[in-house]
């Protein structure tokens, strides 16, 4: 079928070169390559997916610029084993995705956490902020609307006085 991911036929995979293996295809360009040559390819990809926050992940031919399709990654997925970061990554990204759609926390109120490679966020409102994922703490120092820290809805914005340590409000003076 055109919707199949892996070709009926075996080949020589173009990347490794190794024969007889069967080819996986990318439904978005019809590229052809072998299962460990698109897994080998996903785990280079993962540092910067992790950095986008997401699961965008470019072809492996060479030049092309299309997305590796859904079919194809949701089979690399199901063909990992438990050890492979993509599998961390998609369980991180849907834990992220459900702390994202909580209806109490909207998005005007939600932060990233600011560890390096962590995928996840925190809310705001308090003045320490926690990430649901890794579980660091950390102090805002951000803008923040409406959030019942003024007499008004006008926006905040809040720092950390460098001598004191004290949460001030920059107004520009």
């Amino acid at each position: 079928s055109p919707h199949d991911t892996r070709q009926r036929k075996h080949g020589v995979c173009v990347i490794c070169r190794e024969l007889g293996r069967p080819l996986l295809r990318n439904m978005c360009c019809y590229f052809p390559a072998c299962e460990a040559c698109w897994q080998n390819w996903l785990e280079g990809q993962l540092p910067s997916a992790r950095a986008l926050r997401s699961l965008h992940f470019r072809c492996l031919a060479p030049a092309c610029q299309e997305k590796v399709c859904l079919p194809l990654l949701n089979f690399l997925y199901q063909t990992s084993s438990d050890e492979n970061c993509l599998i961390r990554l998609v369980q991180q990204l849907h834990r992220r995705w459900r702390l994202q759609r909580n209806p109490l926390y909207p998005e005007e109120v939600q932060v990233n956490c600011p560890r390096a490679g962590c995928l996840g966020l925190g809310y705001l409102g308090s003045d320490q902020v926690m990430c649901f994922i890794c579980e660091h703490q950390w102090r805002p120092n951000t803008v923040i609307a409406g959030l019942g820290l003024a007499t008004s809805m006008e926006t905040l914005v809040l720092k950390e006085c460098p001598n004191c340590e004290v949460w001030i409000e920059k107004n520009g003076g």
